[in-house]
């Protein structure tokens, strides 16, 4: 994974949990390094042994420690310089699901070797929205279910994410506006 997701781990940790969790965190995951370069190749087993190590020193299953860092996710990504990028592909919640595999495909312009999921929006009204995810990685359903909490909060929307399950190949959700 690139070291973007690593870093907005790093500093999810940091802000939401101090230094010292981190520090604790960074040891039993064995990364030495104090800071990710956003944009270099990291192995994925790197990702997961910090997710592992999370869960250890908080005391929360992977399905919790990914859903809490999907919700960070999108704060983190705008302030790290990809606002504009965000914005330009969908000034509300609906566009920005329907070209999120866009976003993704302009991302791998200039991370060559991004191995990015994909998103189908199956059904909408003005109520909800249904979100079919794919991913080459397995365990990630979690960590989709906090982003698009993130995104009902980046685009200040109200609602509820229903996870539906395993869907086919993918995973869905269901979005319901209040």
């Amino acid at each position: 994974m690139y070291g973007m997701v690593n870093e907005g781990i790093r500093t999810f940790i940091i802000e939401k949990f101090g230094e010292a969790k981190w520090r604790a965190i960074s040891q039993i995951a064995k990364q030495e390094d104090e800071d990710f370069i956003l944009l270099k190749t990291y192995s994925d087993k790197l990702t997961y042994d910090l997710v592992g190590a999370i869960c250890k020193v908080l005391e929360i299953s992977p399905a919790q420690a990914f859903e809490s860092y999907g919700r960070y996710w999108v704060s983190f990504a705008a302030s790290s310089g990809y606002e504009n990028l965000l914005f330009m592909f969908g000034p509300d919640i609906r566009s920005c699901l329907h070209n999120l595999n866009l976003m993704h495909d302009h991302m791998g312009s200039f991370m060559t070797d991004i191995i990015a999921p994909s998103f189908q929006v199956v059904e909408e009204d003005e109520k909800k929205i249904i979100v079919d995810y794919f991913s080459k990685r397995e365990g990630l359903a979690p960590f989709v279910h906090g982003l698009l909490y993130g995104l009902l909060e980046r685009y200040q929307e109200k609602g509820n994410v229903d996870y539906l399950g395993p869907f086919g190949e993918g995973h869905r959700y269901c979005i319901n506006f209040t």
